[in-house]
């Protein structure tokens, strides 16, 4: 993972399409400004095929 990212927790999130889920950690909590809905931020490691 990249430097400064603090893992709280293991997390599985519905992403792409309905029923198609992945893991990725929650790494911090804010509330969004406008609607003041309690947001959290995720970062899902992924992979990069070589060219």
């Amino acid at each position: 993972m990249r430097s400064g990212l603090q893992p709280k927790r293991a997390v599985v999130v519905e992403y792409f399409m309905p029923g198609s889920y992945l893991f990725g950690y929650a790494t911090g909590h804010f509330t969004e400004a406008g609607s003041h809905r309690e947001m959290t931020t995720v970062f899902v490691p992924t992979a990069r095929r070589a060219t």
